[in-house]
């Protein structure tokens, strides 16, 4: 899974797998996320993730134009990265990278 984050000009952070971004114009993105700052049962910051657009069908792909964006696409950070592939699949990946039999 090809997890980035793109950062819109409006300044809203998003999380998504990256479809394409060969064209010159657009990055193609398959369910993308919002990042969220909440806070913590203590009152320390964590990350949160909400649909980007609640109301649209999430497994279609979303195009958006290079224009609206601040900057190139970004490396998720690894745990970034798992935490949204939870959110779209439900997996959970072992820490230790080892699948467990029963």
């Amino acid at each position: 899974m090809n997890v980035k984050v793109l950062k819109l000009i409006g300044g809203v952070e998003l999380v998504a797998e990256v479809i394409s971004d060969s064209a010159v114009d657009f990055v193609e993105v398959s369910r993308p996320l919002v990042v969220h700052v909440m806070r913590g049962a203590s009152g320390e910051p964590s990350l949160g993730f909400g649909d980007f657009c609640m109301t649209a069908n999430d497994t279609k792909s979303v195009k958006f134009y290079r224009t609206a964006m601040l900057c190139e696409l970004l490396d998720a950070d690894e745990a970034v990265a798992q935490t949204y592939m939870q959110n779209v699949t439900g997996l959970v990946l072992p820490s230790n990278g080892k699948i467990l039999h029963g």
